[in-house]
């Protein structure tokens, strides 16, 4: 479900992951782009979800390997037979 208000020009969703898709966000947002008077973007300019997904998963796991002890950790996961 999408909810807007034209007066108020605010838009919600509770429909998870519907900006994920890179044509429907690219849609969208040149959308609000045009009506605000904005240069349309095109797909070599704008955000590839899955790519910077991933990109941003890495450099969380990589800070996650630097500042715990992993060791320790899978010590601790061994030990209870998770």
């Amino acid at each position: 479900m999408v909810l807007s208000h034209l007066m108020a020009k605010v838009w919600g969703s509770y429909l998870h992951g519907i900006f994920d898709n890179d044509g429907f966000r690219m849609v969208f947002v040149n959308y609000l782009r045009k009506k605000k008077g904005l240069k349309i973007i095109n797909e070599s300019e704008g955000f590839i979800f899955n790519h910077d997904k991933q990109k941003q998963y890495d450099l969380l796991a990589e800070n996650v390997r630097e500042h715990l002890d992993m060791i320790k950790i899978y010590q601790i996961l061994n030990e209870k037979n998770i």
